[in-house]
């Protein structure tokens, strides 16, 4: 979960597995507690609270889950957030294990966590789903200097087909924020800064007000070419979303 700039009240979000995390966005000062649960591989959390079922990275086409699932290639590191193929050449968590061993973990300024803060990211039963079912819970309070909690996978070789799928769920219970700064960014895929530091996600999946975002960034780091696409369909509270 991320926020696009530092908000002031808190915010939570789950998730079932992330390449790159869940951040919060700045919201205005009448925002509320929010919660983003993510159920199977990945989930994020903003304004309220999202589910996510895993997300699935495919190096072929072929059939989403109905879970989360990554895909990509067996990395040489075994640093945390090492994408690491199973025999099928899936990369795989739904969080059953209880732990975020498999993942890097961030929280705020603070990168490359050798673990989590307890109420920060949290693995928990995912709500509405069947027994058993994982999610991973992302809290980001409204508070100075609280802007990040996220789960991720390290960089891979570019250039290479990638296949991702996601669901998520934001509660009943979430407001939207009409007068806020930023959207509240559920995923998003990062590239490595070249020369000039690159100051957005190549392509993240956001909310604003009621509404869905894709976004994109491309070209030179230092005049990017942006795109922002405001989808028909509005947040649904209560009402899971595939990606």
């Amino acid at each position: 979960m991320k926020r696009e700039e530092k908000g002031k009240r808190d915010k939570q979000g789950f998730h079932d597995g992330e390449f790159d995390g869940c951040k919060p966005l700045e919201r205005s000062k009448d925002a509320i507690s929010k919660r983003v649960f993510m159920r199977g591989f990945f989930f994020c959390e903003n304004m309220g609270r999202f589910y996510a079922i895993p997300i699935a990275v495919l190096i072929n086409p072929l059939p989403f889950l109905a879970a989360l699932v990554l895909v990509l290639p067996l990395a040489a590191e075994t640093k945390r957030g090492t994408v690491i193929y199973d025999a099928e050449g899936f990369f795989r968590d739904d969080f059953r294990s209880g732990n975020l061993s498999k993942w890097g973990l961030s929280e705020d300024n603070r990168y490359n966590l050798q673990s989590h803060t307890a109420g920060r990211i949290d693995v928990v039963d995912a709500p509405g789903l069947p027994v058993g079912t994982k999610a991973v819970r992302f809290k980001v309070p409204r508070a100075p200097n609280s802007f990040r909690a996220e789960i991720s996978t390290r960089h891979e070789e570019g250039f290479q087909e990638r296949w991702h799928s996601q669901r998520l769920l934001v509660p009943k219970e979430w407001v939207p924020e009409f007068n806020a700064k930023g959207n509240d960014i559920v995923m998003q895929w990062h590239g490595i800064p070249g020369n000039w530091k690159a100051t957005y996600p190549n392509l993240e999946i956001s909310i604003g007000r009621d509404k869905w975002f894709v976004r994109q960034s491309f070209g030179s780091a230092r005049e990017p070419k942006r795109v922002n696409k405001e989808l028909n369909e509005k947040v649904v509270p209560g009402q899971w979303s595939s990606w």
